[in-house]
């Protein structure tokens, strides 16, 4: 069992990373190779450009409201994005998702 309290939550700018600005990461939990979760703090107005990813990727709205390709989404709203599916996402609030990544085995 791994439990990350609150007060263990480092986030750092996402920028240094992808050079996105108005994004802050905490890395949740890593398997090492195949699976990781990241808290993302992001702030109104910040946008990540249209992007596939090569595995899934799960977002569950936490709090505050996303246009994520189209589709507003809010607290409690819960998204799976195949492998290989593309989208945008533009912050209509400072929100806070829960983001998973994974590989995509046959």
């Amino acid at each position: 069992m791994k439990i990350v309290r609150t007060t263990d939550q480092a986030y750092k700018p996402y920028s240094e990373e992808y050079g996105v600005k108005g994004i802050e990461r905490a890395d949740l939990w890593r398997d090492g190779e195949n699976v990781a979760f990241d808290l993302f703090r992001i702030k109104k107005g910040a946008d990540y450009a249209e992007h596939t990813h090569d595995s899934w990727e799960i977002m569950f709205v936490i709090s505050g409201k996303i246009n994520l390709s189209g589709e507003i989404l809010g607290p409690g709203d819960f998204v799976f994005t195949e492998p290989g599916e593309s989208h945008v996402a533009e912050n209509l609030e400072d929100t806070v998702v829960l983001l998973g990544f994974g590989k995509h085995y046959d």
